[in-house]
């Protein structure tokens, strides 16, 4: 809630407060939701009780180009700000993104924890901070048949340049689909096909899996896969091979201090580590997320090496 928040604040996100209002609202939104056959309620309960207070939340300024709602929360009459996006020339691409969190959740005397609501007659609210990471160029989402089926739990963790994706899935049968900044993640060891430029995965009841590979290409006609491979030559510690590229933009993260002691060829028999393949383009950049190497228009097979750390002894 801003209703204690600073002035500052509220004029930096170009909001203002009004009436509190609570109780059932309907939504209306512009962010990209999770796929359904059958879909998810188009209303939710807020309690003011468990949400800190109700909404009251508009838009400072109707006028005001900066600022983007992304979701609306529809009550008789009047409207309130649930999500809004604002960017200003002066922040020189930066944005912020402000949203108003909601329990879904119903708690009675002598129930030991929070009942979440009926997801076939109310939205779980809790699900927009995930969406609205889109506007980051996030994208976590989730394919599925019925509201009622649990979204898997992801986490995402950084160690030695590479991300970390763990997760558990209370329903095995729920598609998760994956994009990050710089493309679509391939979590090492799995195959995915690409889907609107995400990966998608039905992974088991509990996961962790590396990642340092990502894609940007479009819908392929092979599915995409990260396997990790033998070296086959006693310079290198790990061979990653990635098949199933169409004219992709591949970033590879390699290990900190080992950004140069690398090898990667495109097209080659993967007993020989020696031949050089066909030819691509490829530079070592800085990301936001550290440095990686950039491979652009590659089609076929990708195999990265990493050699050795000088403190393993065989």
């Amino acid at each position: 809630s801003l209703d204690h928040a600073s002035s500052t604040l509220i004029s930096m996100l170009g909001l203002t407060n009004h009436a509190s209002l609570s109780g059932l609202f309907k939504l209306v939104t512009d962010l990209p939701g999770d796929q359904l056959e059958h879909p998810f309620p188009d209303q939710f309960f807020h309690d003011k009780l468990l949400s800190d207070g109700g909404l009251s939340t508009c838009q400072a300024d109707a006028d005001d180009t900066s600022v983007t709602t992304l979701a609306w929360a529809i009550q008789d009459q009047a409207r309130r700000v649930v999500c809004s996006e604002r960017q200003m020339p002066e922040w020189r691409g930066g944005h912020v993104v402000w949203l108003r969190g909601t329990c879904s959740n119903t708690i009675r005397l002598g129930q030991s924890l929070p009942k979440p609501h009926d997801p076939d007659q109310l939205l779980q609210m809790e699900s927009l901070a995930r969406l609205a990471l889109i506007r980051f160029g996030i994208f976590i989402r989730v394919r599925k048949i019925k509201p009622q089926q649990r979204t898997p739990a992801v986490m995402v963790h950084r160690c030695e340049n590479a991300f970390y994706f763990t997760g558990f899935c209370k329903d095995t049968t729920v598609e998760l689909q994956l994009r990050f900044p710089l493309g679509a993640p391939l979590l090492i060891g799995r195959d995915t096909w690409l889907r609107d430029g995400c990966s998608t995965y039905q992974l088991p009841r509990a996961w962790s899996h590396e990642c340092r590979v990502f894609v940007d290409q479009s819908e392929g006609s092979e599915p995409l896969s990260c396997l990790e491979d033998i070296p086959r030559d006693s310079r290198y510690y790990r061979h990653l091979r990635i098949r199933g590229l169409e004219d992709a933009t591949v970033y590879i993260f390699p290990y900190p201090e080992y950004e140069e002691r690398i090898k990667i060829t495109c097209n080659v028999e993967r007993h020989d580590a020696n031949r050089e393949g066909t030819p691509i383009n490829k530079s070592l950049v800085n990301t936001p997320y550290g440095k990686a190497w950039k491979c652009s228009h590659v089609s076929g097979t990708l195999s990265y090496y990493t050699e050795l750390p000088d403190g393993i002894l065989w």
